[in-house]
């Protein structure tokens, strides 16, 4: 927004209806001469996801916005069976990551035991199984050659399947560490579908086991607050990162001063491998680096991961020359698009 602001992207800023749209015009002045190929864009914000498909369906609107709330999994299914003639659904990997993470500042996570409890209770499979765009991994893209791979994921305590060796180890380490069964633990989350729903099954899937939990939604800026603040003792959330490069990841989530190292975990080794992959030029010596610390996080259950979510456009036939990232920060380029006619 700021450079269409200031006039230095393709296309200028021309007038804000509060609430309604946002109006950008052709910045004649752009630097590559005969770009952008569109005059004028209209941004309408909508306020849910029914009224922002009818105007998609029925041509009022050309193309969806972005991420993983373009669409529900029902009107991509309806998209793809009644309007694949019409609608083009594009699906591009994001790098956004659910996780679920416990404030180690605060019992009864300060105990390992407790967290190992947490982390093989859940069910990643009945996770990725909720949404058409989920993917397994863990703190890592898996599709990507940083991340540990799904295969030798899915091989690994609290990810394998069936889950009745899990369950029962989880309920051993809770007895182990005196885990207090009637402790009732806030589980916070984002207020809408998404979060609300994993935060439901997640608490389902904590139950057998021993764990008492009360989901509890607020809006967006307050649980960052919260986050922020460390007031908090169990959240269910997602993280975006905008590179698909480690040092997005680990100095923004994991390193012991990290800004979004919101559950306090701190490790020295993490700290001192961070700084040596950032500066490490071998590709496959730094990727051994990232996998130690992947490795290391995991074993800590700092955060474990429900799933990473993949993103999808939705847009008209006509729409042409739509380039997308990968990222949730690098697919909003319309420099390229075009109408046919």
């Amino acid at each position: 927004l700021k450079q269409v602001v200031n006039g230095s992207g393709p296309f200028k800023f021309v007038r804000y209806t509060s609430g309604v749209s946002v109006e950008l015009t052709k910045n004649k002045d752009y630097f590559t001469s005969g770009r952008p190929f569109v005059d004028n864009v209209v941004l309408y914000i909508l306020p849910d996801a029914g009224t922002s498909f009818a105007a998609l369906r029925t041509g009022r609107v050309l193309m969806s916005t972005l991420g993983s709330r373009a669409a529900t999994d029902a009107q991509i299914r309806i998209t793809q069976n009644e309007l694949a003639d019409k609608i083009t659904v594009e699906r591009y990997q994001s790098f956004s990551r659910y996780l679920v993470r416990p404030n180690l500042q605060v019992k009864p996570w300060d105990d390992a035991r407790v967290r190992e409890a947490l982390d093989l209770a859940t069910n990643r499979q009945e996770f990725v199984k909720l949404t058409l765009l989920g993917i397994p991994g863990g703190y890592f893209h898996p599709n990507t050659m940083w991340g540990l791979p799904v295969n030798d994921l899915t091989t690994r305590p609290g990810w394998r399947q069936p889950k009745d060796q899990d369950i029962a180890a989880a309920k051993k380490l809770l007895t182990d560490a005196g885990y207090n069964k009637e402790t009732n633990i806030p589980l916070l989350c984002r207020r809408g579908a998404d979060c609300e729903i994993y935060a439901t099954t997640l608490k389902s899937q904590l139950e057998p086991v021993g764990f008492r939990t009360t989901v509890t939604p607020m809006e967006g800026p307050v649980l960052e607050d919260r986050m922020a603040k460390g007031e908090f003792s169990l959240v269910l959330h997602a993280l975006g990162v905008g590179l698909d490069d480690p040092d997005s990841i680990i100095f923004e989530q994991h390193v012991s001063d990290a800004p979004r190292n919101y559950g306090k975990y701190k490790d020295a080794e993490i700290d001192a491998w961070a700084k040596e992959q950032s500066k490490t030029l071998d590709e496959s010596k730094r990727r051994d680096l990232v996998r130690k610390i992947d490795n290391r996080l995991t074993e800590a259950h700092v955060s474990p991961s429900l799933l990473w979510l993949d993103y999808v456009r939705l847009y008209w036939k006509s729409v042409r020359g739509i380039r997308h990232g990968p990222g949730i920060y690098t697919d909003e380029n319309l420099e390229y698009v075009w109408l046919a006619k």
